[in-house]
């Protein structure tokens, strides 16, 4: 709780000095893994991302950036045996709430390149894992279950916290596409070595109202 507190925190006292409010809505892809002590047979898994964004000004070229997004992290990792191949993939379906700094080199008005750098924190709304057996005659069963949440052994914990890095584009026209790179912080399985990675390309589109604060 104490990360929540202190993003909302930064979130309240940077709206008491803005100048600006503007909105955003976002859309994209993202390829996720986990950072672990296994060290083979674990590759991305890849989900569709979504969300709100809000931006505050604080000078002509600096932005305080938050908002909530969807945001699905996980892996998969696949064995091979003598009968069979199977591949394991698990998923974990966040909603984010990020606390970043955004700098546009020439005016968010203006348009162009413009970077980011943050953090942030999550919930896990739910997850599963679904295992594929392929075998050998090439029949294919498959197998789903619900990620049980808890503090219990080889459960999965609901929160997790980190930071990020960005990079992107935007047009005069409010149109942008940006990349980001996301470190988890917060080992997400009890008793295993398990961090949170994940890659995201989005594409949103500011909101042309503006609130005055």
């Amino acid at each position: 709780m104490k990360k929540q507190s202190v993003i909302i925190f930064l979130m309240l006292s940077v709206a008491m000095t803005a100048q600006k409010v503007n909105f955003a809505v976002e859309a994209g892809f993202g390829l996720s893994n986990v950072h672990t002590n296994e060290t083979s047979g674990i590759s991305n898994a890849s989900g569709f991302n979504a969300g709100i964004s809000t931006r505050i000004q604080l000078n002509k070229k600096l932005w305080f950036q938050s908002g909530l997004f969807y945001s699905p992290k996980g892996a998969q990792k696949t064995i091979s045996t003598e009968n069979s191949t199977i591949n394991t993939r698990r998923v974990i379906n966040y909603f984010e709430l990020p606390a970043n700094i955004v700098y546009y080199f020439d005016g968010e008005k203006a348009g162009g390149l413009f970077v980011s750098t943050g953090m942030y924190v999550a919930l896990a709304a739910g997850g599963h894992t679904l295992k594929t057996v392929t075998g050998t005659d090439k029949k294919i069963e498959k197998y789903r279950k619900d990620i049980a949440f808890g503090q219990n052994v080889n459960q999965v914990q609901r929160f997790d916290y980190g930071l990020s890095v960005g990079l992107g584009y935007q047009s005069p026209l409010g149109i942008y596409i940006k990349g980001e790179y996301q470190i988890g912080l917060h080992n997400v399985v009890n008793t295993k070595y398990l961090y949170n990675r994940s890659v995201q390309l989005m594409i949103g589109y500011v909101i042309k109202h503006r609130v005055t604060l």
